[in-house]
C-alpha cells in the first residue's frame, strides 16, 4: 500500500524479546516509523508522547503488566489511542487466549511464530481499513 502522506505510517511494537526487536527493525523499519517498547515503561511513555498508527502488541512481556492490560488501557484510558487497530501476537495459541486477547480489545490475533509475509499482509490490511474509516 503506497501512502500519499509525506510521512510514514507509525508502528508501536511493544515486545520484550530482543531477537524479535531486532527482526522487526528489519523487517518493517525500511517501510514504516517503528518504536519498539520492551514493556510497559517505555509503551506509557511512547503513548503520553505520540500517536501510532497501528499497536504490535505480544501478550507475554515481562514487568508488572502484560499485553492484555496493556490493550485494555489502550481502549478504555487513552483517548488518542482508543481506536488506533491493534495486532495482538503470541506463542500462547489456545482458544482461551485468543478469546482473551479480543476481550481485552485486539483486532488481530496472530500466533507466533507468524510468517513475515502474513504479518506484512496484516499491517497493510489493518491501515487500508483505518484510512478508509478516516
Amino acid at each position: 500500500m503506497e501512502s500519499n502522506k509525506t510521512t510514514r505510517f507509525k508502528i508501536l511494537i511493544v515486545e520484550d524479546d530482543f531477537t524479535s526487536q531486532e527482526l522487526f527493525k528489519l523487517l518493517l523499519g525500511k517501510k514504516y516509523s517503528i518504536t519498539i517498547c520492551n514493556g510497559e515503561k517505555g509503551f506509557f511513555t511512547f503513548i503520553e508522547r505520540t500517536r501510532a498508527d497501528v499497536v504490535l502488541m505480544d501478550i507475554s512481556l515481562s514487568g508488572d503488566k502484560n499485553g492484555l492490560e496493556l490493550i485494555q488501557y489502550l481502549r478504555k484510558q487513552s483517548i488518542e489511542h482508543k481506536h488506533t487497530p491493534i495486532i495482538c501476537y503470541s506463542a500462547h495459541v489456545f482458544s482461551q487466549d485468543k478469546i482473551n486477547a479480543f476481550n481485552a480489545g485486539a483486532d488481530i490475533f496472530l500466533p507466533k511464530p507468524v510468517s513475515n509475509e502474513v504479518l506484512i499482509e496484516t499491517i497493510e490490511m489493518v491501515l487500508l481499513e483505518a484510512e478508509k474509516i478516516n
